[in-house]
């Protein structure tokens, strides 16, 4: 499983998402809560290995990563 590691400076909803290369949403999980979390980020089966774009967004600030899965 991609499990992501991630810290919210405060209380506000936040959304996690997984984007394909190509921008496509492939997962969406909501963060909720002040501090450190760590989100599973499954589909009900396994995340292919490749390469990946991680967006985190919060209120109207946005940070996108790139993380790559390997087997």
């Amino acid at each position: 499983d991609l499990v992501v590691s991630l810290e919210l400076p405060d209380g506000r909803p936040a959304l996690l998402d997984v984007l394909d290369l190509n921008g496509r949403l492939l997962i969406r999980r909501s963060v909720h809560g002040t501090g450190r979390h760590l989100v599973r980020m499954e589909r009900g089966a396994a995340v292919a290995p490749g390469v990946y774009l991680l967006r985190l967004t919060q209120g109207p600030r946005s940070r996108t990563v790139r993380a790559c899965v390997l087997r």
